[in-house]
């Protein structure tokens, strides 16, 4: 949400962003860093989830040096999901979002939507996302894949918990509940 945020401003690293987005590649590291930094630091709240960050060893390297600097005696979780690349594959192949950048409502083809139904939420078309494209969808996994690992082992090597949450054939309700569940052990 923050790179399509900062995307949605226009600026030029926005548009730097977007470019590199539309590629499928990841955002470097330093952009990434700065701005969640920013984000957390605007940040009112008692519990926070970052979806996607820390995505590689670095990011989780700098993550683990800043976090405690800039947050003394705040604890914090990582949860990771387990499914299967196939799995994911079909998910993000089916999304749709709305256009509306202030909504961005996520739809799935299964539901029987289509890219001519409007969002449900604000009325707006839906859409599918440029990084939904099979060939970027493929070389976003395997650059997921090639940074996984590294970055969780990165966690494990200073003794943060991680919980291995499977979705494999659950439902989402489920997963849901399994979700929170973590988050408020």
């Amino acid at each position: 949400d923050l790179l399509r945020a900062e995307v949605a401003k226009e600026s030029d690293l926005g548009k730097q962003i977007r470019d590199i987005v539309n590629r499928g590649a990841l955002v470097s590291d330093e952009i990434v860093t700065t701005l969640v930094f920013d984000a957390l630091k605007k940040a009112a709240v008692s519990v926070l989830i970052l979806d996607g960050y820390p995505r590689t060893r670095t990011q989780a390297e700098i993550f683990l040096t800043e976090f405690p600097k800039h947050f003394p005696g705040v604890d914090f979780s990582v949860i990771h999901f387990d499914l299967a690349d196939s799995e994911i594959y079909k998910r993000l192949a089916a999304r749709l979002i709305c256009e509306r950048k202030t909504c961005q409502a996520t739809y799935a083809l299964k539901d029987g939507l289509s890219v001519h139904d409007a969002c449900s939420s604000c009325g707006a078309r839906l859409v599918r996302r440029n990084d939904d494209a099979e060939s970027v969808i493929k070389d976003r996994l395997k650059e997921y894949a090639f940074h996984a690992a590294a970055t969780l082992s990165e966690y494990e090597k200073v003794g943060v918990k991680i919980y291995k949450l499977n979705l494999v054939g659950k439902p989402e309700g489920v997963v849901f509940q399994e979700f929170i569940a973590q988050c408020t052990t």
